[in-house]
């Protein structure tokens, strides 16, 4: 089994901002992760497993192959990225799920030794109008101690937003019956100021506890928490 990349004493940097929600992205907005070094074991142990190939197996084999010397397996280089990437949680609490790639590339052979390290770049955000989510396009480049690019993709990932689109005719099952609110985007905090103006009927029987009313949970908390 592969080792999980060790990172070095380096905090991740972002814009400072937390990022929960599609609508907390902003284009330009910028990621950075912490680094991890490259050896060449783990170098020959991923190539083992998954791409044998003479220029990840073997130094002297290697030296006459295109690459001039033992190098990393693009998808290994791939594998150490996408491991930095979740650590430093781009997306908050969301999972980094997605449609695709774009625009994958690798630009420099990775060698033993190497200290690798991702930048982010948001570069694309479409918010659906049918859909619990948008898509969100994040540009990673993975650098090495040189500051040259060694690798490069566009993943097309699916955040979900902050807020549903609700058709005119949605009523809302609450502690006060069938509610309706009003069409177009609810958030938690519109749902608060909606509800609360919606009329409320006497709690029902169930909500009882001997002669004590149970205290029901926020109405956006109970309606959110099923997206």
């Amino acid at each position: 089994m592969l080792d999980t990349p060790r990172l070095a004493e380096l905090e991740p940097e972002s814009e400072g901002k937390m990022i929960e929600w599609f609508d907390d992205l902003a284009l330009g907005m910028r990621f950075k992760t912490g680094e991890v070094s490259v050896t060449k074991e783990e170098i020959k142990r991923f190539a083992a497993e998954f791409d044998p190939q003479p220029f990840h197996l073997d130094e002297t084999a290697a030296q006459k192959t295109i690459l001039k010397g033992l190098a990393a397996s693009g998808w290994h280089t791939a594998a150490i990225s996408m491991n930095l990437i979740v650590k430093i949680r781009p997306f908050g609490p969301q999972p980094l799920m997605g449609l695709g790639v774009d625009d994958l590339r690798w630009m420099t052979p990775v060698r033993p030794g190497d200290v690798l390290h991702v930048e982010g770049e948001v570069v694309e955000l479409i918010p659906s109008r049918t859909k619990p989510q948008g898509i969100a396009k994040v540009k990673w480049t993975t650098y090495n101690q040189r500051g040259e690019a060694v690798y490069t993709f566009t993943p097309i990932g699916i955040p979900r937003p902050s807020f549903l689109i609700l058709p005119a005719d949605l009523a809302i099952p609450t502690l006060w019956g069938n509610s309706r609110l009003p069409a177009g985007k609810l958030t938690s905090q519109n749902f608060e100021a909606a509800s609360s103006s919606l009329p409320r009927r006497k709690p029902s029987a169930r909500w009882a506890t001997s002669s004590k009313v149970a205290e029901p949970r926020s109405p956006a908390r109970c309606f959110l928490g099923t997206l």
